[in-house]
């Protein structure tokens, strides 16, 4: 049983995602001290697989010339797409500096996987103080704010209506769905303590995503992620929406981290960070080597 629901969602996120983000579509631009950053999404109509989504975010920031803009950063929910960056773009016409940069996610985990939260920080100049926007819920905004993709050949009205009527449905059971995983997901997790869980999702990682069985980008993007919920749990902090500089200056004011214990922390983070934005060419004993540093920081660092 468990298995056709799977199967229905898979189906229904597919449909969902061709039906709703078949063309561009454009949140409001935000305004902040003569800076403007918009978010564009795009999905591919057509994907390899039926039920895995395929998305295009284009952030665009303006400013001035003297534009200072952060790498992107995604949410807890990347772990279940496969990112490609495009080198960020940089032009300056007349005294407005133009910043812009594509993510192209490929789903690559079935079921409902909602599309990731979308973080930049970008400020006037090297002196300034930081802006930060988040785009979050993006799926759920582009079908509630109603506008549908406009194409060169009008449909039929019936054909719009029974499509309008097969959109509402889904959404409607994958919101079901949703609810229903969700709650599965609360109850498994809250049955572990924050170690038990690690341990459990790092053994997970290295099984199923170890080259050559899985891509080195993955691998680390998921091993980083266990490892920061860990210790967002573990210590309280705000590992999941700081940037790895920042979560390694929090991490150097925790007095029960030993200076060795923040040492090889930061040698877990610099090798995922490699992984996963200089698309550093990572062997399978590199990648045991992170799981060997993740699984060692996590026995080391839980409670008595």
């Amino acid at each position: 049983m468990l298995f056709r629901w799977n199967l229905v969602a898979a189906v229904l996120t597919g449909l969902l995602l061709a039906a709703l983000l078949h063309a561009k579509f454009t949140f409001d631009p935000r305004e902040h001290k003569g800076m403007e950053a918009t978010l564009t999404v795009e999905a591919a109509a057509h994907t390899p697989e039926r039920g895995l989504g395929d998305v295009t975010l284009t952030l665009t920031i303006t400013g001035p010339p003297s534009l200072d803009v952060e790498e992107p950063r995604l949410g807890d929910a990347a772990a279940a797409w496969k990112e490609e960056r495009s080198a960020s773009d940089r032009t300056v016409e007349g005294q407005r500096a133009i910043w812009s940069q594509a993510i192209h996610l490929r789903q690559v985990k079935r079921g409902i996987e909602p599309v990731p939260d979308v973080t930049v920080r970008f400020r006037q100049g090297t002196d300034a103080e930081w802006i930060e926007e988040k785009w979050i819920d993006i799926l759920r905004n582009v079908r509630d704010s109603g506008e549908a993709p406009q194409s060169e050949d009008e449909a039929p009205s019936w054909v719009r209506r029974w499509g309008f009527v097969l959109v509402l449905g889904a959404t409607a059971l994958l919101v079901l769905l949703a609810w229903v995983k969700k709650r599965r997901q609360v109850n498994r997790v809250a049955s572990l303590p924050p170690d038990r869980w690690a341990l459990r999702e790092i053994e997970r990682i290295e099984k199923t995503l170890m080259p050559p069985h899985g891509e080195a980008e993955t691998f680390h993007t998921q091993i980083s992620f266990v490892v920061r919920r860990y210790l967002a749990e573990r210590f309280g902090l705000r590992a999941l929406q700081q940037t790895t500089a920042e979560f390694l200056d929090s991490i150097r004011q925790l007095p029960q981290l030993a200076p060795d214990e923040q040492a090889r922390l930061t040698e877990l983070f610099e090798r995922c960070d490699l992984a996963k934005f200089a698309r550093a060419g990572t062997s399978p004993e590199e990648c045991q080597h992170t799981a060997e540093l993740a699984r060692n920081l996590v026995r080391q660092t839980t409670k008595e």
